[in-house]
């Protein structure tokens, strides 16, 4: 069998390799200034996007515990569910954020919106 210097085809364990992963949630500049300390993601609770888990109620304690959290000058609550929500996203719920195109994501309300339509279908 013939090496193949170059194996980055579909299929290949080195497909991935030839860019940095993209992100769905565009950066906005105050979520730049906000720092997440480790004692924030030890509570929040994690959604995984199970039949059982309720999506609506995940929001409500996810943006309950967020808004109380304190954020620099230039930044809102809003910065900051932005810039925690992919740490609490596991499972296939954090699958689905990383196929999400990139910059899809501007605001919470285009989150909270396409989140529930994804995992609390009517």
């Amino acid at each position: 069998m013939a090496v193949v210097a170059d194996d980055s085809g579909i299929g290949s364990l080195h497909a991935h390799d030839e860019r940095e992963p993209t992100h769905a949630i565009a950066a906005t500049p105050g979520m730049r200034t906000i720092a997440i300390k480790s004692g924030v993601l030890a509570v929040l609770s994690h959604f995984y996007g199970l039949l059982k888990e309720c999506p609506y109620a995940f929001l409500e304690e996810f943006c309950r515990y967020c808004d109380i959290q304190p954020v620099p000058a230039g930044s809102t609550s809003e910065d900051y569910r932005l810039k925690v929500i992919p740490f609490v996203l596991k499972g296939d719920a954090g699958v689905w954020l990383s196929r999400l195109p990139e910059g899809s994501i501007r605001t919470w309300a285009e989150f909270r919106m396409i989140f529930l339509d994804r995992f609390f279908p009517t």
